[in-house]
Protein backbone atom coordinates (compact mmCIF):
# COMPACT_ATOMS: atom_id res chain seq x y z
CA UNK A 1 0.00 0.00 0.00
CA UNK A 2 1.13 3.40 -0.95
CA UNK A 3 2.03 5.78 2.05
CA UNK A 4 0.34 9.25 1.59
CA UNK A 5 2.88 12.29 1.49
CA UNK A 6 2.25 15.61 3.44
CA UNK A 7 4.44 18.55 2.96
CA UNK A 8 6.07 20.78 5.72
CA UNK A 9 5.15 24.56 4.62
CA UNK A 10 8.55 25.62 4.59
CA UNK A 11 9.38 21.90 2.66
CA UNK A 12 6.74 23.09 -0.26
CA UNK A 13 8.09 26.47 -0.57
CA UNK A 14 11.74 25.14 -1.10
CA UNK A 15 10.58 22.51 -4.00
CA UNK A 16 8.32 25.55 -5.78
CA UNK A 17 12.41 27.56 -5.79
CA UNK A 18 13.71 24.57 -7.56
CA UNK A 19 14.25 24.61 -11.08
CA UNK A 20 12.16 23.14 -13.34
CA UNK A 21 14.19 19.73 -13.80
CA UNK A 22 15.18 19.37 -10.01
CA UNK A 23 11.44 19.59 -9.32
CA UNK A 24 11.13 16.70 -11.57
CA UNK A 25 13.77 14.26 -9.47
CA UNK A 26 12.55 15.32 -5.95
CA UNK A 27 8.76 14.15 -7.15
CA UNK A 28 9.99 10.72 -9.02
CA UNK A 29 12.14 10.28 -5.81
CA UNK A 30 9.04 11.05 -3.48
CA UNK A 31 6.60 8.79 -5.88
CA UNK A 32 8.94 6.33 -5.24
CA UNK A 33 9.79 7.26 -1.59
CA UNK A 34 5.23 6.25 -1.58
CA UNK A 35 6.04 2.52 -2.20
CA UNK A 36 9.25 1.86 -0.24
CA UNK A 37 9.71 4.70 2.55
CA UNK A 38 13.14 3.63 3.50
CA UNK A 39 14.58 2.63 0.44
CA UNK A 40 18.80 1.95 0.36
CA UNK A 41 20.49 5.43 1.12
CA UNK A 42 18.32 6.50 3.05
CA UNK A 43 19.69 6.99 6.67
CA UNK A 44 18.68 8.41 9.98
CA UNK A 45 20.01 11.73 10.61
CA UNK A 46 22.80 12.06 13.39
CA UNK A 47 21.26 13.24 16.53
CA UNK A 48 17.60 13.25 14.98
CA UNK A 49 16.85 8.98 14.97
CA UNK A 50 12.83 10.02 14.11
CA UNK A 51 14.09 11.92 10.99
CA UNK A 52 15.24 10.39 7.99
CA UNK A 53 17.36 11.77 4.75
CA UNK A 54 17.20 10.61 1.27
CA UNK A 55 19.83 11.65 -1.12
CA UNK A 56 18.45 13.38 -5.02
CA UNK A 57 21.63 14.72 -6.59
CA UNK A 58 22.71 17.28 -4.77
CA UNK A 59 19.39 18.05 -2.59
CA UNK A 60 18.60 16.35 0.59
CA UNK A 61 15.00 15.14 1.69
CA UNK A 62 14.37 15.15 5.47
CA UNK A 63 11.41 13.31 6.24
CA UNK A 64 9.32 11.29 8.70
CA UNK A 65 7.45 8.17 8.85
CA UNK A 66 4.63 8.80 10.94
CA UNK A 67 2.49 5.34 11.62
CA UNK A 68 3.77 3.72 8.91
CA UNK A 69 0.75 5.73 7.12
CA UNK A 70 1.93 9.25 5.94
CA UNK A 71 5.45 10.52 5.01
CA UNK A 72 5.89 14.22 6.46
CA UNK A 73 8.23 15.80 3.99
CA UNK A 74 10.11 18.51 6.27
CA UNK A 75 12.81 20.14 4.43
CA UNK A 76 14.21 19.92 1.02
CA UNK A 77 17.65 21.54 0.46
CA UNK A 78 20.86 21.65 -1.40
CA UNK A 79 23.24 19.44 0.51
CA UNK A 80 25.42 22.13 1.81
CA UNK A 81 22.20 23.77 3.14
CA UNK A 82 20.71 20.90 4.71
CA UNK A 83 22.44 20.06 7.79
CA UNK A 84 22.47 23.90 8.96
CA UNK A 85 21.90 23.44 13.08
CA UNK A 86 19.14 25.60 12.79
CA UNK A 87 16.78 24.16 10.20
CA UNK A 88 17.72 20.73 12.23
CA UNK A 89 16.31 22.16 15.40
CA UNK A 90 13.14 23.11 13.87
CA UNK A 91 12.52 19.79 12.77
CA UNK A 92 10.31 18.84 15.64
CA UNK A 93 8.37 22.21 15.26
CA UNK A 94 7.69 21.91 11.66
CA UNK A 95 6.62 18.09 11.59
CA UNK A 96 3.99 18.86 14.75
CA UNK A 97 2.50 21.93 12.44
CA UNK A 98 2.54 19.48 9.24
CA UNK A 99 0.57 16.56 11.04
CA UNK A 100 -2.19 19.50 12.57
CA UNK A 101 -2.71 20.47 9.64
CA UNK A 102 -3.31 17.30 7.80
CA UNK A 103 -5.63 16.36 10.75
CA UNK A 104 -7.51 19.61 10.39
CA UNK A 105 -7.55 18.83 5.95
CA UNK A 106 -8.95 15.28 6.93
CA UNK A 107 -11.60 17.03 9.13
CA UNK A 108 -12.55 19.06 6.62
CA UNK A 109 -12.69 17.12 3.72
CA UNK A 110 -16.23 15.20 2.70
CA UNK A 111 -16.10 11.48 4.18
CA UNK A 112 -15.98 8.45 1.33
CA UNK A 113 -18.49 6.43 1.43
CA UNK A 114 -17.44 2.95 2.15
Amino acid sequence: MALDIEFARSASKEIRQLDRKSQERIFHALKALQQDPRPNGAEKLKGYPDFLRLRVGNFRVIYHIYNEVLIVVLLVRDRKDAYEAHALKALEQKLETALANNVVRLKRSPSKPD
